[in-house]
């Protein structure tokens, strides 16, 4: 079929199909991504699951399943975040990471939107000037900040499915430990202090009880971190307002 002897109308229309063609099959499902469930951890992909659980993220969100607008790329960010085992860098910004992963996320879910926050704030003015291009120091320190929007970034991909998942799975043991020793003892339903055989026992299985009790107190009370990360969590889950 030669194009040139179609009519105009044709033409346009056959333009528009192939275009359209094209789209669909260089771009499948670019807004996919995948939470599945495999061997009791959480895995994000942007194809589905080959086993285990499968939920279909929306587009909004991000492979890590917080809202995809925190890890836009800031207007002026000039240069790329590589982060290793030790630390993060982009262009001259070095951050050192923590000796624990999950001390490394939390700092990043906190910091990030204290970043974007400042970044937003600089780069309006930046734009509101009418000689901005006078001023490339100004430039350059939104260069940096944006950079270090992106280490943020980076290190949460890097570390937040595995992080999140293993402290979840502690959470659940330390819980199912904490309230498997308070349940060994069990009061009895009497009003006031009683000298009933029930009582007695309780009382004496109390007592046995209490070093136990004590410690899986304490072990729960030491995953109070897993708290914070879920509320900073909690924070990138809502749309970013930068």
């Amino acid at each position: 079929m030669k194009l040139n002897k179609l009519p105009i109308k044709k033409l346009n229309l056959a333009l528009l199909y192939l275009v359209t063609l094209t789209l669909l099959v260089s771009y499948p499902a670019l807004s996919a991504v995948y939470k599945c469930q495999v061997g009791g951890k959480t895995i994000y992909q942007s194809t589905g699951c080959l086993e285990g659980k499968e939920i279909q993220l929306k587009s909004s969100q991000h492979a890590t399943g917080l809202h995809a607008s925190w890890f836009k790329r800031p207007a002026l960010q000039q240069a790329t975040a590589l982060c290793g085992a030790q630390s993060c860098q982009c262009g001259d910004v070095l951050v050192n990471n923590q000796k624990e992963p999950k001390y490394t996320l939390m700092n990043a879910l906190a910091d990030l939107p204290e970043k974007w926050r400042f970044y937003h704030q600089e780069y309006q003015r930046y734009q509101d000037m009418e000689n901005r291009e006078s001023f490339p120091a100004l430039k350059s320190n939104l260069a940096e900040s944006a950079c270090r929007i992106a280490i943020n970034q980076a290190l949460i991909e890097k570390y937040y499915s595995s992080v999140m998942s293993e402290t979840q799975a502690q959470y659940k043991t330390s819980k199912a430990a904490y309230d498997e020793v308070n349940n060994r003892c069990v009061k009895p339903d009497e009003t006031g202090w009683t000298q009933s055989d029930a009582a007695k026992e309780y009382v004496k299985c109390s007592k046995a009880n209490m070093a136990a009790q004590n410690k899986a107190n304490k072990k729960l009370r030491s995953q109070g971190w897993h708290k914070s990360l879920l509320a900073d969590a909690a924070i990138l889950q809502q749309p970013n307002p930068y």
